[in-house]
C-alpha cells in the first residue's frame, strides 16, 4: 500500500510540473502574440481589438484557446488605454 501511495504521489508531482510548465509555456505564448500584435502600430492593434471584440479570430491566435484569447484581448486594451486617442501610428 505504500508503495501505491508513493507511486501516486510522484505521478501527481509529475503531473503538476507539467502543468505548471504547460501553464508556463502559455504564457510566454500569450505574450509573443501581443508583440507580435503591437508591432503593427496602434492604428492596427485598435483595428483588432475590434475584430476580437466580434469575435473574429485573429491569424496570429488561432493556436491559443478561448480563455488565453481573451487574456490578449484584456491585456491589448490595457496597454492602449494608456495611449488614449493619441496615437497616430
Amino acid at each position: 500500500m505504500e508503495s501505491t501511495g508513493r507511486a501516486w504521489f510522484i505521478s501527481y508531482i509529475i503531473r503538476a510540473g507539467f502543468q505548471a510548465k504547460c501553464d508556463a509555456m502559455q504564457n510566454m505564448n500569450i505574450d509573443a502574440c501581443i508583440e507580435a500584435i503591437c508591432k503593427k502600430g496602434c492604428q492596427e492593434v485598435r483595428r483588432e481589438i475590434r475584430l476580437l471584440e466580434q469575435g473574429q479570430p485573429l491569424p496570429e491566435l488561432l493556436h491559443l484557446s478561448q480563455t488565453a484569447r481573451q487574456s490578449v484581448l484584456s491585456e491589448l486594451k490595457s496597454i492602449m488605454s494608456v495611449y488614449g486617442d493619441s496615437c497616430r501610428v
